[in-house]
């Protein structure tokens, strides 16, 4: 889909689990659907998350997908990611897309 663009879709994701089913079948799809699609695989272990190639690959694409999934507040890197991410959407008209993953609702809104 991407003509000038590096990719189309970044997407991010907190829970390790996480990335080993929902989002890497999510990926899967976009990829299958030929998006091009920025997935952090690295995220979990780095140190130095907020590199200028991970937040140069947020404001790239029209599109986020954030995965909500338990303790997703736990991670530091994925609320800065998901700050970037809003301020991208009030800016440049970023399509910012939640989705919410085995948690309840209850648990959001606290």
């Amino acid at each position: 889909m991407s003509s000038s663009r590096t990719y189309d879709v970044f997407l991010t994701y907190h829970d390790k689990d996480i990335g080993k089913s929902f989002a890497s079948d999510l990926h899967s799809s976009f990829t299958y659907a030929r998006f091009l699609v920025y997935i952090n695989n690295n995220n979990l272990t780095s140190v130095d998350h907020t590199n200028s190639s991970v937040l140069q690959a947020i404001q790239e694409p029209r599109i986020s997908i954030i995965i909500f999934s338990n303790n997703f507040d736990a991670s530091t890197w994925f609320l800065e990611e998901m700050e970037k991410i809003l301020e991208c959407g009030r800016t440049i008209g970023h399509v910012i897309v939640p989705v919410v993953y085995d948690v309840l609702l209850f648990h959001l809104r606290q």
